[in-house]
């Protein structure tokens, strides 16, 4: 189950449709907003340094040993 805090994780194809500056309507956009294929997504541990918001760098999402 997705966590309920779970960010939408758009495919790079359609980037430019949902950050659409002309886009006012948000009906054409609720086809994107769906479960993101587990197929192409990697998952590994990290460190516990993600759980703190000023480690903002990139070595916290490097794979933990």
């Amino acid at each position: 189950m997705p966590h309920h805090r779970m960010p939408v994780i758009l495919p790079s194809e359609n980037y430019d449709f949902w950050l659409d500056p002309d886009m006012r309507e948000a009906e054409p956009l609720l086809d994107l907003l769906r479960p993101y294929s587990d197929d192409v997504m990697e998952a590994y541990p990290v460190s516990r340094r993600v759980n703190k918001p000023s480690n903002d760098e990139p070595g916290c999402i490097e794979p933990a040993a």
